[in-house]
């Protein structure tokens, strides 16, 4: 009589035999568990390290002549292998070494020198097939630590007092200025306002951040403080819907209308921004930019040139500030306008990058149209531009197709580009003709990253306020007649050359408009 057993005897190893009482038939192999930090740490070898030193060179000296470029890197063979350094007791490493180039300009002549030279940056320890790393001998492992990751976060609160709910943001980049909005009560205030703390430093009005980086007027003496009819024109020139219901400032205090009207436009008319705006005492860029410089560094005299150079240093230089991959994706999963879209309809018609209609107004938007809408607007099309401080602009090069058509309408070359007939040169600016000459001629081109230019339509009636305000809170980059070609002055020159990061062109005189 057969004996049955509800386990059967299973081979491990040599000699070990176990038990197995599983009762699904098949085998499944064990998978390799350490894959993950062995594909990161070859990922980290063959690229990473490369992004790690482009990001800090090239390095400079005070006077900008004398630049130290890194060109490539390569990593040499260990000296002992893995269990020979266990016997040793020694580091598992190899020599890693960098290509350098060091470029010397003479202030005097022009003269360009160059010296190429490979440096040894020491011994970089490496990652065993078993995912751990040889120290003096003893094997060891990298733990991961739980941080917060950059991006933005959004949390909710409650008022006991008011009764409201509180809202509260923070922007947390991978290395850098930490950025702190909330709502606050204030005793001198009939409302809320919508505060922001720069690296967990006293709270300012956060209308304040906004006119340092472009959003402010810098009005003149001989304008009408009180006056909102012509912003009003210079709005609609830009296509915007402008917001006439804006609250009484009793005090009367001089542009408070003008900028009430120029943030509900741009923000939308909530009660935050409006009673931000009535209790801030700030009014042109250069108060703005020193109010800063005296909230960060409160034991020193604020100067303009330290305050633009503090900006630039606390937001804008890459070195600096960096919210990595990890960080923009978060920030462009929260706040991208296509992911918040699902289950609204669409206010206007979409068109595609060939002047056709892609979605018209009216559609409900689900799930497939939002896929849809994603993937064409990722092209370029229907983007206009805030205003910003162009001293604060740090552009990337970016290479885009010139299959985008119609989606490369006002983007800013970012490198000279040579046709049959014609050069385009850096800091050009891209009408329809252009991209359609860029279409015929080339796959790709180089523009700048985060900056575009919007198109206005001069008209009588609004050339006026065009000019003026237009000068404040943009740059004047291309000047056009209506079939697309370059206006010039009686000398043959142009209106605008162009736009050129970190530069503000100088407005046109009474003269020339």
């Amino acid at each position: 009589m057969d004996n049955k057993q509800p386990y059967r005897i299973v081979a491990s190893g040599k000699k070990a035999e176990r038990r197995d009482y599983s009762k699904v038939s098949g085998n499944l192999d064990l998978p390799n568990l350490v894959e993950i930090q062995t594909n990161s740490f070859e990922w980290f070898k063959n690229e990473g390290i490369g992004e790690v030193f482009h990001e800090i060179y090239p390095i400079s000296n005070y006077g900008g002549n004398i630049r130290l470029k890194f060109i490539d890197y390569e990593f040499g063979e260990p000296k002992y292998t893995a269990e020979q350094s266990q016997y040793r007791e020694c580091n598992f490493a190899a020599p890693l070494k960098a290509r350098m180039e060091l470029e010397i300009t003479d202030n005097q002549t022009g003269e360009v020198m160059n010296k190429w030279e490979d440096v040894f940056l020491g011994d970089f320890p490496l990652m065993t097939e078993t995912g751990t790393f040889i120290i003096n001998g003893a094997e060891r492992v990298i733990v991961s630590q739980i941080v917060r990751s950059p991006g933005a976060y959004f949390s909710t609160g409650y008022e006991e007092k008011t009764g409201k709910d509180s809202f509260a943001c923070e922007l947390i980049p991978s290395r850098g200025t930490w950025l702190e909005f909330m709502t606050e009560m204030k005793k001198a205030t009939t409302g809320r306002l919508l505060s922001v703390s720069v690296d967990r430093k006293r709270k300012i009005a956060s209308s304040i951040l906004f006119k340092a980086l472009g959003m402010s007027l810098d009005m003149d003496r001989s304008d009408d403080t009180q006056d909102i009819t012509q912003i009003k024109v210079f709005l609609h020139a830009l296509g915007r819907n402008v917001v006439e219901d804006i609250p009484m400032d009793e005090e009367k205090r001089d542009f408070m209308n003008l900028y009430l009207t120029l943030y509900d436009t741009f923000f939308g008319k909530y009660e935050e921004i409006e009673h931000t705006l009535l209790s801030d005492k700030v009014k042109t860029t250069q108060e703005a930019l020193l109010s800063i410089y005296e909230n960060q560094r409160s034991d020193e005299i604020p100067t303009l040139e330290g305050s633009i150079t503090l900006m630039n240093a606390k937001f804008f230089d890459p070195r600096r500030y960096d919210l990595t991959k990890a960080g923009r994706f978060k920030l462009r999963k929260k706040l991208n306008a296509i992911n918040r879209i699902e289950k609204n309809r669409l206010a206007q018609d979409i068109m595609k990058t060939d002047g056709t209609l892609f979605m018209p107004s009216g559609t409900k938007v689900n799930r497939d149209e939002r896929n849809a809408l994603k993937e064409e607007l990722a092209k370029g099309m229907h983007m206009s531009a805030f205003p910003f401080n162009p001293l604060f602009a740090h552009p990337d090069c970016v290479r885009v197709s010139t299959a985008n058509g119609l989606g490369l309408v006002g983007r800013v070359l970012a490198g000279d580009v040579e046709c049959k007939n014609t050069t385009l040169y850096e800091g050009h600016i891209l009408n329809e003709a252009d991209v359609k000459l860029l279409m015929e001629e080339m796959d790709q081109i180089a523009v700048h990253g985060g900056v575009i230019a919007q198109d206005v339509v001069l008209t009588k009636e609004n050339f006026y306020a065009v000019m003026n305000y237009g000068q404040r809170m943009y740059v004047l980059g291309r000047v056009t007649d209506e079939n697309g070609k370059d206006v010039c002055t009686e000398d043959g020159e142009y209106y605008a050359e162009g736009y050129t990061p970190r530069k503000k062109n100088n407005p046109l005189s009474n003269a020339d408009q």
